[in-house]
């Protein structure tokens, strides 16, 4: 009978100690997940800092660029006119470009950075790739093939880039940012 009070005791002290190292652990996965969640809000918080900057160049480009498609489409006069608005247009998304890699991009947004980046470049090649057109003298002869496909390249990358990052505001609770 001693013998087995004895290994009842045993037996409860290592429940206790088992319990004890569960409860340890538990307390471990809590101050984790406590930890996650602080940082997820100071990612949070990071992103919805970084949006107005990016959206007021965004916006500044767009509203810009619409001004210039809007010229083209209602004052061409001459091909020194269009070459003008052209060249502007170059201007515009270098400057854009510029302004964009200026800013301090948060790690959650890495890949929609380079989504941009490659969109802003391939506006850039479509720009030249327009005044080469315009330049050349010769529309009927010119091919102007590479023109349309990196029209079609360019707004398929703009869609991918926007989509990127509301994908990762929505991820965050952010998606009342776009709004």
């Amino acid at each position: 009978m001693a013998l087995l009070a004895g290994y009842n005791i045993c037996l409860i002290l290592i429940n206790r100690q088992s319990a004890m190292e569960m409860a340890g652990k538990q307390a471990e996965l809590e101050e984790e997940k406590a930890k996650l969640e602080e940082l997820k809000k100071e990612i949070a918080a990071e992103l919805a800092e970084y949006y107005p900057g990016y959206r007021a160049i965004k916006e500044e480009f767009i509203e810009e660029a619409a001004g210039f498609s809007e010229e083209l489409k209602n004052d061409i006069i001459n091909m020194a006119k269009l070459n003008e608005i052209t060249s502007a247009r170059l201007d515009l998304a270098l400057d854009y470009r510029d302004k964009f890699v200026a800013l301090d991009t948060p790690a959650p947004l890495k890949t929609f950075s380079s989504y941009e980046l490659e969109y802003i470049e391939s506006d850039i090649q479509t720009i030249r790739e327009a005044l080469l057109y315009y330049g050349s003298g010769s529309y009927s002869t010119y091919d102007d093939s590479n023109l349309n496909e990196l029209y079609i390249k360019t707004d398929l990358l703009y869609r991918k880039a926007q989509e990127e990052l509301h994908s990762v505001y929505i991820q965050y609770g952010l998606e009342f940012l776009f709004e």
